[in-house]
C-alpha cells in the first residue's frame, strides 16, 4: 500500500544522488514530499519493532542501530515494522503513538510526517530491508520500496483491535520478579512474560498481580514460577504456590518450578513430587527451570523428563542489546527443551536495567495451542490420587454427574445401596495397590538422611523404631517406679527413727 496520499510527489528516488550522506550506492529509500502532520500508514499487517527517536536506540551505534543499519542522529523519529518478508522503516516523523510489540493492520496510521533528524525539510522517508537481513553488504541489502507502494493509499478509520498476523508467533520473552518495577512487563516488548509468584512456603511476590496485569495488557502470554527452597516438604511448597497462583493459573497462566535450591539440586525426588502435585491441581503439564548441569543429572525419572524444560545456560555470559536473532541451544538428552534463558544481562527499549532474555522453542501446551503449533498431551493423573486428593471444586462438579462416587456420596440418603457400591469401589482401589509400590526406592531423612531404601524397608524401620521406643519407654518407666519406691521407703525409715 502507498504509505502517503497518492498525490504526494517522489522527491528523491531509491539509488539517487550518491554522496557523502547517501553513500556511494545512492539514496537508501524513497522520499515523498508531504507537509508536516500527514498520516503515514502501514504497508501490510505487521508488528512494531521500534517507534521512537533514533537517539534512544539501546546500545549506542553498535547496539540496536547496527541491527537495522540506522544512524542515531539522521532519522529523527523512526518507526520499524516487521512484516512476513521484510522490515519497513519510516523516518523523520513528527510523532508516533505506537510502542514496540504493537500489532498493526494494513492501512493503520503508524505516525505523522515531519522533519526530525537530519533533512532539508518536511518529507516522508521510506525504506525496505528484506529478511533475512544480509549484514555482509552495505546498507544490509535495502531494496527499492516502489514495488511495496503500488496499492492506493487507504487509511483505516475503524478502531477494531487488529488480529495478530503470522509474524506474531511465540518467540521472545522475559522473566521478572520483585526486583523489577511493577510495570516493566508493559514497558518492554515480549511475546511471553514469566513472573515469580512464590518462594518456599512464606514468600509471595508483592508485585505479582501488577506484573501479571501489565503483561496481559500488553498482550503477552503469562507464566508463573515457584522458586523452590526444599526446606519444607514438596507438598507444603506446592500448596503455598497454588494458594497464590491458582487464580492466575485458572485464567490461563502456565506454572513452572524454578529448581535451584541451595545445596539440594540433586534431590530430584522432591522436585518430581512438586511437579506431580501441581500437575494434578491444574490438569496441565508443569514446566521446570534448571541449569545445564542439573538437567544432566542421572536421577531425573521419565516422569520429570516428560515435562517441558526451561533451560538456563549463558555460555560466555554475553550481554545482549535486544533479543538474540539466532540460536544454537546446548544438548539436553532426554528432555523436551521448550525455552532457553540465554542471558541475564539483556537490555530492551523501555527499561534501563538488566533483564533475563528467553527464546521459546515450543512444547508448552497452552502456548502451542494459542499459536496453532502441535500440542503436547497433558500428563495422565493416577485415578487413585485423584480420588484421594479430590478438592471441593472437583467434588461439587462430580456430584452432579450420576454414577460417579461423588454423586453416590452426595446422595447417600436416597441411594444407600449405591453408596455401598461406591465404598466397595474405593476399597477395591486401595487394596489393589500393586506390591511394586512397596519396592519403590525412597530417600530417608533424619538420622538415616541420604540412604536410599525401599518403601517396605522404610516401613519396617519405622515399625522397628516404634517397638524399640516402646521397650525403652517401658524400661524407663520401670526404673522411675523403682526409684520412687526406694525414696518412699527411705522417707518412711527417717520418720520412724525420728519418732
Amino acid at each position: 500500500m502507498h504509505p502517503v496520499p497518492d498525490s504526494a510527489p517522489i522527491t528523491q528516488e531509491y539509488g539517487a544522488n550518491p554522496s557523502a550522506i547517501n553513500g556511494p550506492a545512492g539514496h537508501s529509500g524513497r522520499d515523498y514530499g508531504v507537509n508536516t502532520g500527514t498520516p503515514l500508514v502501514s504497508l501490510v499487517d505487521g508488528v512494531v519493532r521500534w517507534a521512537n527517536w533514533c537517539t534512544e536506540l539501546p546500545g549506542g551505534p553498535n547496539g540496536w542501530a547496527a541491527r537495522w543499519f540506522l544512524s542515531l542522529t539522521f532519522g529523527g523519529i523512526v518507526v520499524v515494522v516487521e512484516h512476513d518478508d521484510c522490515f519497513a522503516i519510516t523516518a523523520h516523523l513528527s510523532r508516533t503513538d505506537l510502542n514496540p510489540g504493537d500489532v498493526v493492520r494494513k492501512g493503520q496510521v503508524i505516525g505523522w510526517s515531519g522533519a526530525t533528524g537530519l533533512g532539508t525539510g518536511p518529507h516522508a522517508h521510506t525504506e525496505i530491508l528484506p529478511k533475512p537481513v544480509n549484514y555482509s553488504i552495505g546498507s544490509y541489502g535495502r531494496i527499492n520500496p516502489g514495488p511495496y507502494h503500488l496499492e492506493p493509499y487507504r487509511p483505516l478509520t475503524s478502531k477494531v483491535p487488529a488480529p495478530a498476523p503470522a509474524v506474531r508467533a511465540m518467540r521472545n520473552g522475559i522473566d521478572v520478579s520483585s526486583y523489577q518495577p511493577a510495570d516493566v512487563t508493559k514497558r518492554v516488548a515480549a511475546d511471553f512474560v514469566i513472573v515469580k509468584a512464590t518462594e518456599g512456603t512464606g514468600y509471595v511476590n508483592p508485585q505479582l498481580g501488577a506484573q501479571v496485569a501489565a503483561a496481559r495488557a500488553r498482550g503477552a502470554a503469562v507464566g508463573l514460577y515457584h522458586f523452590a527452597t526444599a526446606q519444607a516438604s514438596s507438598d507444603e511448597e506446592a500448596a503455598a504456590f497454588l494458594r497464590a497462583a491458582k487464580p492466575y493459573l485458572d485464567a490461563g497462566a502456565v506454572a513452572f518450578l524454578d529448581w535451584e535450591p541451595s545445596g539440594l539440586a540433586t534431590y530430584t525426588a522432591w522436585a518430581e513430587d512438586w511437579l506431580r502435585r501441581v500437575d494434578h491441581a491444574t490438569g496441565c503439564t508443569t514446566g521446570v527451570y534448571m541449569n545445564l548441569g542439573v538437567s544432566r543429572l542421572g536421577s531425573w525419572s521419565a516422569f520429570a523428563k516428560a515435562h517441558p524444560l526451561w533451560l538456563a545456560f549463558y555460555g560466555a555470559g554475553q550481554r545482549f542489546d535486544g533479543y538474540a536473532t539466532s540460536f544454537d541451544p546446548p544438548a539436553v538428552p532426554g528432555w523436551r527443551l521448550a525455552m532457553w534463558q540465554y542471558t541475564e544481562h539483556g537490555r530492551l527499549p523501555g527499561y534501563g536495567g538488566d533483564l533475563d532474555l528467553n527464546v521459546y522453542l515450543g512444547g508448552v501446551t497452552q502456548w502451542d495451542r494459542a499459536t496453532g503449533a502441535a500440542v503436547t498431551a497433558a500428563p495422565n493423573i493416577d485415578p487413585l490420587e485423584g480420588l484421594l486428593d479430590m478438592d471441593q471444586k472437583t467434588f461439587d462438579a462430580q456430584r452432579k454427574v450420576a454414577g460417579t462416587p461423588a454423586w453416590y456420596l452426595a446422595n447417600g440418603r436416597d441411594h444407600s445401596a449405591n453408596l455401598t457400591v461406591a465404598v466397595k469401589t474405593l476399597t477395591g482401589l486401595v487394596k489393589g495397590i500393586p506390591a511394586s509400590v512397596l519396592k519403590a526406592t525412597v530417600r530417608r531423612v533424619g538420622a538415616g538422611r541420604g540412604q536410599s531404601v525401599s518403601l517396605a524397608t522404610l516401613l519396617a524401620y519405622d515399625l522397628d523404631n516404634e517397638t524399640r521406643e516402646k521397650d525403652t519407654d517401658a524400661k524407663i518407666l520401670a526404673a522411675l517406679t523403682s526409684i520412687e519406691q526406694r525414696l518412699t521407703a527411705l522417707e518412711t525409715t527417717k520418720q520412724t527413727k525420728g519418732a
